[in-house]
């Protein structure tokens, strides 16, 4: 593995580009700097499906040239400028958006086979189903569906944070609880639901901290298994930050002359 990570970006892309564009897209899994590097391959594939909702369907390269073209509301935001391509391509932000959400359907859908045992493919008017919340987000621009708040926000968890939130196993109601949270957010009647985010952010941010500078290892692995996806990022961050911090307190001088002005001084002399 570190051989191959010795290479270049273009050798990598040149050998993603033989593999199926599902397959590239995994790669992204083995390492932060691979994770944007398959959507460079020459030879991405994306195949352009159609999806009807309410007698009315758009195909997925519609979608994309609509937000290159800085199209208004979410394809604005998420596919108008490279920062949002970025994101798009970001493997996390994927897994984010595959979590599943429940609606309730304001409009017949066609072509979404959403129970594998039913007659046919279409979501009946009133139908109450739980959908990956892509798909969910995108019904309810086009105002077929509304989204209910998923399980992992629901009253317990809400009673659970209120109670003691810095021992609360946030990971196993949902590995990217804040970033889904802000997701969800604008699009539930539920306006308490900032609040909680915000709130265990909090106190769980402040616990993280206190944990990398008095936490012995075998604490701290049992207390990161409680922790979401971006509190472990910032758990790592801080201690890297604090190991780096102790190397320089405990090793070597603190100001390192530079070599070009030792030179200069014997030159002199």
């Amino acid at each position: 593995m570190d051989r191959i990570n010795g290479l270049s970006d273009e050798i990598i892309c040149h050998i993603l580009s033989f593999l199926p564009t599902k397959e590239s897209a995994l790669t992204s899994v083995l390492s932060k700097r691979w994770r944007n590097l398959f959507a460079l391959t020459p030879n991405l594939h994306l195949v352009d499906d159609d999806l009807e909702v309410g007698g009315c369907g758009q195909t997925l390269i519609d979608f994309v040239d609509r937000g290159k073209e800085g199209g208004k509301g979410r394809e604005e935001g998420k596919y108008g400028s490279l920062e949002g391509m970025a994101k798009y391509f970001d493997i996390d932000d994927i897994l984010i958006e595959e979590e599943f959400v429940p609606v309730l359907f304001h409009k017949t859908a066609n072509g979404v086979t959403i129970d594998p045992s039913a007659e046919t493919n279409c979501a009946e008017q009133g139908s109450k189903v739980e959908l990956p919340f892509w798909l969910a987000h995108e019904l309810h621009l086009r105002q077929a569906v509304t989204i209910n708040l998923p399980p992992c926000f629901d009253q317990k968890t809400r009673l659970e944070v209120q109670a003691d939130a810095a021992y609360v196993d946030l990971r196993s109601r949902c590995p990217y609880f804040y970033e889904f949270g802000c997701k969800i957010e604008p699009l539930v009647t539920d306006r308490t639901l900032g609040i909680l985010l915000s709130t265990a952010f909090k106190i769980r941010y402040k616990e993280a901290l206190t944990k990398v500078y008095t936490a012995a290892h075998i604490t701290a692995s049992k207390y990161l298994s409680f922790l979401t996806k971006e509190e472990t990022n910032l758990y790592e961050a801080a201690h890297l930050s604090m190991t780096a911090f102790k190397k320089w307190r405990t090793g070597g001088p603190r100001f390192q002359r530079a070599s070009i002005l030792g030179r200069k001084r014997k030159d002199s002399n």
